[in-house]
């Protein structure tokens, strides 16, 4: 499996509720469709309180894939797919964010 994080931050002048209805409900279904069974599991999380240090997102995103192929064809399929903004799912989700960074990571669950 791979799995790749996704950490940004929204800009200051954005309400924070309309982003995480914009990110949870609208994005996330074009996400969804578009990524089709290459998507193995999706997750949103946005920051709710910081217990130490600054707040340096407003929130993180975590995809899986089967293998690295299957990451690249969902989004070869994001860029291919052209949303009624004109914009594709990738230009118009990156348009709305401040500080996007993206990593694929390894993964060791101790306890679970």
């Amino acid at each position: 499996m791979i799995k790749r994080i996704g950490i940004y931050s929204i800009p200051e002048e954005t309400d924070e509720e309309e982003w995480w209805q914009y990110h949870t409900q609208t994005h996330a279904a074009d996400f969804v469709k578009a990524a089709g069974d290459d998507l193995a599991r999706y997750v949103i999380n946005r920051v709710t309180k910081v217990i130490k240090g600054e707040k340096i997102c407003f929130g993180i995103v975590e995809t899986w894939y089967e293998d690295e192929a299957a990451m690249h064809r969902v989004y070869d399929r994001c860029y291919k797919t052209i949303l009624p903004s004109g914009k594709n799912i990738d230009e118009d989700y990156f348009s709305r964010v401040v500080s996007p960074n993206s990593f694929a990571v390894e993964e060791v669950v101790v306890k679970g």
